[in-house]
């Protein structure tokens, strides 16, 4: 397999932690029990999610699977949780402009970088 790729993949997974007891809710949901690895937990969390939705939540471009990432609505920093009203998946330009601020902060800021734009196209 192409380094790269890899190190891509390891990457999605490094982004995306679960707690040591996960939401019981979460792992029914998805099918799977506490006595799985985490690994395995995560990629029938990111699946779950593909089912329901393949695109990103933010930009809502259809994408490849292995191209979205798993993310907390609200971020764990703020009181979110690992239940899965909570996760969304998010292309790497989305998951990278959303950082640590809810979808609520994000899609204010994308308002005022958008309405900053015409208002310098309306100086021309």
């Amino acid at each position: 397999m192409n380094s790269a790729k890899v190190r891509f993949e390891k990457a999605q997974h490094q982004d995306f932690k679960l707690s040591d007891r996960i939401d019981e809710d979460l792992l029914e949901t998805i099918g799977a029990t506490q006595e799985m690895p985490k690994g395995a937990i995560v990629d029938m969390i990111k699946e779950y999610l593909f089912r329901r939705g393949k695109a990103c939540a933010l930009c809502k471009k259809t994408q490849h699977r292995k191209k979205l990432s798993i993310n907390h609505r609200i971020p764990k920093s703020k009181g979110g949780r690992d239940n899965i009203e909570n996760l969304q998946l998010l292309c790497a330009r989305c998951l990278e402009l959303k950082g640590d601020k809810t979808m609520l902060e994000t899609r204010k800021k994308i308002r005022t970088q958008k309405n900053k734009i015409k208002q310098e196209r309306k100086k021309y």
